[in-house]
């Protein structure tokens, strides 16, 4: 009996490699048919030319998450792609964020958080006590402070809602301002009879 050696089948299927690149990193990463179809389907892309021209890598999305811009990520990793970003598609990569304000504010405890740091770090800016004194008798300055604002609300209130006995009234810009002629008549009367 001869022994016949059994031929292993391989498969001659090849297996189509693509390039995806980053459009924020610039990093290049090697993907599969089975890896470009679980994207396809995780962030909803019709095809793969949508795919790769609007790849957004693991790395990216953990710094958008943590509130990085897009500007920053893209100095960070020193890339020259300029295509714009748009909200749609960052919502796309990055679950966490439902609607655009949730993600301005992330970016906006991202910028406190490093300008405190960089305060921490250099020491350079004190912060000082210095207090701009007003003077109530310029006209300009009284109309500033009283846009909206009533500067006297105690004499304001306890005169039936007059102006009255304010001593700022003449420049006064407050929309409750009024001038009750009928009090002024009273008080005329009324000191008429204690002489």
């Amino acid at each position: 009996m001869l022994k016949t050696k059994q031929r292993t089948k391989t498969s001659k299927r090849k297996i189509r490699r693509r390039e995806l690149n980053c459009i924020l990193t610039g990093k290049k990463q090697n993907v599969n048919y089975a890896k470009i179809r679980l994207l396809l389907s995780k962030f909803k892309f019709d095809d793969y030319e949508k795919l790769a021209s609007n790849y957004i890598c693991s790395e990216a999305c953990r710094l958008l998450k943590q509130g990085y811009s897009e500007t920053q990520i893209r100095s960070k990793f020193k890339c020259n792609n300029i295509t714009p970003v748009t909200f749609e598609l960052i919502k796309k990569y990055v679950k966490s964020f439902d609607y655009k304000e949730k993600m301005l504010r992330r970016r906006k405890r991202r910028a406190v958080s490093d300008l405190i740091t960089d305060i921490q770090h250099s020491g350079t800016i004190v912060a000082k006590y210095a207090p701009e004194k007003l003077k109530l008798s310029d006209a300009n300055t009284l109309k500033q402070l009283t846009t909206g604002v009533c500067l006297r609300p105690d004499i304001h209130l306890n005169h039936d809602y007059c102006c009255n006995f304010c001593p700022h009234f003449q420049h006064c810009a407050c929309t409750a301002k009024h001038w009750n002629k009928k009090l002024l008549k009273q008080n005329v009367k009324s000191n008429k009879r204690t002489k």
